[in-house]
């Protein structure tokens, strides 16, 4: 491992303090101010509903659930948004390519509209607090704590638009209703992610709505907003789709349900940095954070060291060997190449 890497908790607390990076709403700290916070239920809580109120959105369904949410899934999604952070101004590879994808989105779709001069650091800033932050909100439908029971009529009140570029071609309309499905008739629950993203998508673009009809408000609501909301929308819903082993016991019932487009062999390869860059972001992330994937707590992250080339993420877990890393390994399978030997990681960013 190379000298000059940092260890992950040195890399979360320079994230958290540099704010121009991450706070989009000019938020504060709120609750958050060190890596250690991220593991405390209530001060996620906190920031994000603090976060969510300074958006203008915390009328929405998926923001009630906050009150309803685990402390574990609400830290979850807290270091994830932070992590997000961390690999796009850490990763050249990752930059470069979300950045591409940003600026076609303003190129063919929101011409004149949010934050003409803003950077694409800025407009990542926005895009990831969308789909970062309301990733997981969907969990409500998995737990059956919804606030109410109007949540059937949100969705299907505004149906997210057709797939946006940056979405794998394979992820259909079609095949998310499959899914839906498979997962409603194998694990009596409503998909997290895909209900998740049409109450996000029909309750934003109500708010859009309502906020653009009056003059005084704060915030920018014009009409090309609904085209981030797609790709949020779109981002979310195809997040949890899991691909499977031919080997896998859900192999068969995949094909019963025809998601044939899931299941691989060895390896498979559709979620390409390149091509489908926040995409391939918001999996890595999600796949990697620790408070999901290793359960390893926040005061251990000191012992995980972390280093940055041109085209890899290396982690070094040496000084935790009872660390359960399958997560991460399991990236291998679906995502990217990964290679793991004596508690190293090298994961490939290209």
């Amino acid at each position: 491992m190379e000298e000059d890497a940092s260890t992950l908790y040195d890399f979360y607390n320079r994230i958290i303090a540099n704010h121009i990076r991450w706070d989009y709403y000019g938020l504060g700290n709120c609750q958050i101010y060190s890596v250690n916070d991220i593991g405390d239920g209530n001060k996620c809580r906190a920031f994000l509903r603090r976060l969510l109120a300074e958006s203008g959105k915390e009328e929405t369904y998926l923001s009630k659930s906050v009150a309803k949410l685990s402390d574990d899934r609400l830290c979850h999604i807290v270091s994830v948004y932070f992590f997000g952070f961390l690999l796009y101004e850490q990763c050249d590879s990752i930059k470069r390519n979300v950045n591409k994808q940003l600026k076609w989105l303003k190129r063919n779709h929101c011409a004149n509209s949010i934050g003409e001069s803003e950077s694409s650091e800025e407009k990542f800033s926005y895009l990831w607090f969308l789909v970062c932050i309301f990733h997981d909100l969907g969990y409500i439908f998995e737990q059956n704590c919804y606030p109410d029971c109007n949540w059937r009529q949100r969705i299907t009140s505004r149906i997210p638009g057709r797939r946006p570029k940056g979405i794998p071609a394979y992820y259909t309309k079609d095949l998310l209703e499959k899914y839906a499905s498979f997962r409603q008739c194998r694990y009596n629950c409503f998909d997290h992610g895909i209900y998740g993203a049409k109450v996000f998508y029909a309750d934003l673009c109500k708010i859009r709505e309502d906020n653009d009809k009056h003059q005084d408000s704060q915030r920018y609501w014009g009409k090309e907003l609904i085209q981030y909301f797609n790709l949020a929308s779109w981002l979310i819903a195809c997040h949890n789709v899991y691909y499977v082993k031919c080997s896998d016991i859900n192999a068969q019932c995949y094909k019963y349900y025809g998601l044939d487009s899931l299941i691989y062999h060895d390896r498979s390869r559709k979620i390409i940095l390149r091509k489908h860059s926040l995409f391939f972001l918001l999996c890595l992330v999600d796949s990697i954070d620790l408070m999901k994937s290793a359960y390893i707590s926040v005061s251990d992250w000191e012992k995980i060291k972390i280093h940055f080339t041109d085209n890899q993420i290396i982690l070094n877990f040496s000084e935790l060997p009872s660390a359960n890393l399958s997560m991460i390994t399991d990236l291998d399978f679906w995502l990217t190449d990964i290679s793991h030997e004596n508690g190293i990681i090298r994961i490939k960013i290209a």
